[in-house]
């Protein structure tokens, strides 16, 4: 895949992406299972929302550079064996 272009929609300039860790949401899901037996508690949570991603919203494109950047910073080039 090395020097071969990564083909994106033009969305992929403008759209945010957003992402959450999962370990997170069962986090979440586990305290409100262990709150839940206290009086009043699905009423108090009933409609609300919970903001649990990440406070970074990059672009595909973004995400895309940032990746090859770490990638291309890992790589060590090595000299080819002569037979």
């Amino acid at each position: 895949m090395r020097n071969k272009p990564i083909h994106t929609q033009p969305e992929s300039r403008q759209d945010r992406l957003s992402f959450v860790y999962s370990i997170d949401v069962s986090n979440l899901c586990i305290k409100f299972l262990q709150q839940s037996a206290y009086k009043n508690f699905i009423s108090k949570v009933h409609g609300q929302s919970y903001n649990i991603a990440f406070e970074e919203h990059p672009t595909l494109d973004q995400l895309i550079t940032l990746i090859v950047r770490i990638w291309a910073s890992k790589l060590r080039r090595v000299p080819r064996a002569t037979p």
